[in-house]
């Protein structure tokens, strides 16, 4: 790939880990919204349920966003420039049956 592709990648992954802040940031900014459109008490029983439920699903993407760019960036990018294949093309099982044609009335 080369100097640029890899340095592309890795903006990739810290726009991503941008994401995840923008997006908590947000659920704490709808969370603090809800005592002054609903009134103390019945706002912060909604606010804290948004805060938990919100951020749990952020903690989620968070870590399968990590797990999965960091495979792609390992197998993809990073073994695919030591990787050399050899050997044969993939064929898939199959089961080989001869064609046959059959002449005669229908019955």
């Amino acid at each position: 790939t080369g100097i640029i592709g890899d340095t592309m990648s890795y903006a990739r992954l810290a726009g991503v880990g941008l994401a995840g802040f923008y997006l908590a940031s947000a659920f704490n900014q709808v969370a603090v919204l809800m005592p002054e459109l609903l009134g103390v008490v019945l706002g912060t029983i909604v606010m804290v349920p948004i805060l938990i439920g919100a951020h749990l699903i952020n903690l989620f993407l968070g870590v399968l966003s990590g797990f999965v760019h960091s495979l792609r960036l390992c197998f993809v990018e990073f073994l695919m420039k030591f990787y050399d294949g050899g050997g044969r093309e993939y064929e898939a099982f199959k089961l080989k049956k001869p064609k046959s044609v059959i002449i005669g009335e229908k019955t």
